[in-house]
């Protein structure tokens, strides 16, 4: 197939009854030999768009790299910024497409608002990296950048998982704090370089009651969709009786989330010592609200030549809160006792109390190495233990 003559079809599909636009998705029709149509079009709806009809020298990628990953030999460190980018060399279609997708990228993996495009600040930094560069519209990305790339994003998904012979599904629903109800299903499978591969199919809002039933209906339809349905070998969930129930429907074996299991444990063994822990959150909450406390604390820290570490609060829905809470006391326990005698603070933490805080860390510690290293990997859960994240 020969390869389109004008350049404006960079920004148009080939479809029948005309071009469809790659930004906006709207079809739009020419004749035969002209492509006036067309160029009105970007012209019109797009004004941002490059369009040369002769194509200018492509900006290569080592053009787009950042000058930091040169050397001080490799670069002239003097030279003005004008000189990577000669006013005699506008900005090929294809170098705009790419950057435009690694904004579009930026966007989505850092949670940004689509108008950050129209953030003064944002377009003089960008200005300022290339002044040959002009950013697209909020509607350009949201309506035309988008889709394509989730669509071309779900073709190599599809490609990927046709590829696989077994497939294992992960699973949870669950409500949020507005109320609404969701549900995400994940794919795993080893690819042909023996590679443990993952890819999330679906998440969006499941409006029906959580039923057993349901929720294999709805498994069925995601699988069906990307026609893996028969290569379905185990479902991972929590250990919930409708998601137990939605395995047997699914006819696939059934396999309890490990850390949901292993939180479970450390939840069913908890109220064992809630007498201390009871008292332990007292401590906490009042370091919490009182400012005075909190900056004495500081101040105790400081002239004992001790970690400047604030005190953590448990949170019921949030797995290891109670061990990181428990830690920190412990590792608090000097500053915090000459916090509270000078204070005149009432605790009634005794000393069975701290023996008691003192051995639950070391079991506890031990189920939280467990659950970061089974998601984390090891290196990062031996800097959780290490206090790095702290």
């Amino acid at each position: 197939m020969a390869l389109p003559t004008s350049d404006v079809w960079l920004h148009y599909v080939k479809s029948e009854g005309g071009g469809k636009c790659r930004y906006c998705q709207q079809v739009v029709s020419y004749t035969k030999g002209s492509t006036s149509n067309l160029k009105r079009h970007l012209s019109r709806k797009h004004p941002t768009v490059p369009l040369h009809r002769n194509n200018p020298p492509s900006t290569t990628d080592s053009e787009l790299d950042s000058p930091l990953e040169c050397t001080s030999a490799e670069r002239n460190v003097s030279s003005p910024l004008a000189n990577y980018f000669p006013s005699n060399k506008a900005m090929s279609a294809e170098s705009k497409k790419k950057i435009d997708t690694l904004l579009l990228l930026m966007i989505c993996k850092e949670y940004q608002p689509f108008s950050v495009v129209e953030n003064e600040y944002f377009a003089r930094f960008v200005k300022a990296l290339n002044p040959k560069y002009v950013l697209p519209t909020r509607k350009s990305i949201s309506n035309g950048a988008l889709p394509a790339l989730y669509n071309d994003t779900l073709k190599v998904v599809q490609t990927n998982l046709l590829t696989a012979s077994t497939i294992s599904l992960t699973a949870d629903c669950w409500t949020s704090i507005n109320n609404d109800s969701f549900c995400a299903v994940t794919a795993h499978y080893i690819n042909s370089k023996y590679e443990l591969c993952s890819q999330l199919l679906d998440c969006s809002e499941f409006c029906k009651s959580h039923t057993g039933k349901n929720v294999a209906d709805l498994i069925t339809n995601i699988t069906d969709s990307f026609n893996i349905t028969s290569k379905l070998v185990t479902l991972v969930t929590d250990n919930a009786s409708n998601m137990l129930s939605a395995a047997t429907l699914l006819n696939i074996s059934h396999l309890p989330c490990g850390a949901h299991t292993l939180n479970l444990v450390v939840k069913d063994a908890l109220p064992k010592i809630s007498s201390t822990l009871e008292k332990v959150k007292n401590v906490v909450m009042h370091f919490k609200k009182s400012s005075k406390a909190a900056n004495k604390l500081s101040e105790m820290q400081t002239s004992l030549n001790h970690p400047e570490l604030k005190l953590k609060q448990d949170c019921p829905t949030r797995w290891n809160s109670t061990y990181d809470m428990l830690d920190r006391i412990k590792q608090n326990r000097i500053p915090l006792a000459s916090c509270i005698a000078t204070l005149k603070i009432k605790s009634k933490l005794d000393e069975d109390d701290w023996c008691i805080i003192e051995q639950a860390t070391k079991i506890l510690k031990l189920f939280n190495t467990v659950f970061y290293r089974r998601n984390y990997g090891r290196k990062n859960s031996d800097n959780f233990n290490n206090g790095v994240f702290n």
